[in-house]
């Protein structure tokens, strides 16, 4: 192999990295294989196989070896991705995910000297990162023999593509059997069996609970999001009798007969006076992490939000809009003068209206926290592919 095509395969790919909102990494996975089309005639050189992955919804950049030149006239197009071509190099970018989209061949010719390199790349998309959670234990005591609601944004879900009608979705399932079974067998926890007992609930905007008996208790959960990905997570809550529990009322029947309490209620606006919806003698208002950008509480039960739009340089600005930079939901803590705890929550939209248990085993994914616009990372994989070229040329 001429020792300007050797040249071409170390530094046959770049990778340059576009700020985006969603600043997580998913990738378009092209494999290589390259044919030396101006050789000698000598036996044919093997393949080169080999793959590597570019940023979700960023830039990727085809550029030629020292001395190469590609042929734009003989690039070929890809559906629902950008193909930008010079002499310098090809730039891809995809629109937007589509698990549908499959694998597609993009052809690019590429010539010095006398010698002319076709090289095919298969490309594919690969979805998002998955959804992660970044809560594992609520830190409120649920009372014993009362519905408790959760605010699914206490659950500091972060997900990329979580959108209202795009599929994603939150299911309770059944807990894994195996970690049950290598838990028993270890013997070597002295905590108490979890309750078994529990009954759990969703709806688009918060879990119920509801246990008979005090002890620690493990929601399991699996995620889904628009791309299909599944994400299996468990929450732990423990549950406490009413006469050592902090007041967690749940609806304006329960919480009728309290001496402290707190809503769960859906109302449109972005400046609050939370002492409408929580009662008790000397109250204070905290409002805990994880919660929306631009929301601020005050003690006195003063909360207003300002939404944080989306960066002007995401690439996907549209997904950041439609998800939001954060869940239009938040919850607050209602203190009382003898310590006594309750939770209410607030979700922005139509209303007002109180926010009423659900029993359903799922209900869709959308309170989720988008992830944060992040300064450009290296993409180690590219390191792979140029040691697999620089293989096959023998270098």
């Amino acid at each position: 192999m001429p020792a300007s095509l050797a040249r071409w395969a170390r530094g046959a790919f770049s990778a340059r990295s576009a700020r985006v909102a969603t600043a997580s990494l998913a990738a378009l996975v092209l494999v290589v294989s390259a044919a030396d089309a101006g050789g000698s005639g000598d036996e044919e050189e093997p393949e080169p196989d080999g793959s590597v992955q570019i940023p979700y919804l960023e830039t990727g950049d085809l550029r030629p070896g020292a001395e190469w030149v590609i042929d734009c006239a003989d690039t070929g197009t890809l559906p629902g991705v950008q193909v930008g071509c010079t002499p310098e190099g090809v730039a891809l970018t995809a629109d937007a995910y589509d698990p549908e989209w499959g694998e597609h061949p993009l052809t690019v010719t590429q010539f010095s000297g006398g010698t002319t390199l076709t090289v095919t790349y298969r490309v594919r998309m690969a979805p998002p990162p998955a959804p992660e959670v970044s809560v594992t234990r609520i830190d409120v005591p649920l009372t014993v023999g009362a519905q408790a609601m959760i605010p699914l944004s206490m659950l500091g879900i972060v997900c990329t593509l979580c959108t209202v009608d795009g599929g994603a979705t939150i299911a309770i399932t059944e807990p894994d059997p195996e970690e049950d079974q290598a838990s028993a067998r270890s013997g070597a926890s002295a905590e108490p069996e979890p309750l078994t007992d529990v009954a759990m609930g969703l709806s688009a905007t918060h879990l119920s609970l509801r246990s008979d008996e005090p002890g620690e208790a493990v929601v399991p959960l699996l995620l889904t999001d628009d791309a299909g990905q599944q994400v299996t997570t468990e929450i732990a809550v423990s549950f406490v009798p009413a006469a050592s529990a902090p007041t967690v009322v749940e609806d304006a029947v329960e919480g009728a007969g309290e001496e402290t309490g707190a809503l769960h209620v859906n109302m449109p606006g972005d400046a609050w006076d939370l002492t409408a919806l929580a009662w008790g003698e000397g109250v204070t208002f905290t409002c805990p992490q994880p919660r929306p950008d631009g929301l601020v509480c005050m003690r006195d039960g003063a909360a207003t939000f300002t939404p944080v739009p989306p960066a002007p340089d995401a690439a996907d600005a549209t997904v950041a809009a439609d998800a939001g930079a954060s869940p239009p939901q938040f919850a607050f803590r209602v203190v009382d003068a003898a310590g006594t705890v309750s939770l209410g929550s607030v979700t922005i939209g139509e209303g007002p209206l109180l926010a009423v248990p659900s029993w359903e085993t799922e209900a869709p994914l959308h309170m989720v926290f988008v992830p944060l616009t992040e300064e450009p990372t290296p993409v180690p994989a590219l390191d792979a592919l140029f040691r697999l070229l620089e293989g096959v040329t023998g270098r």
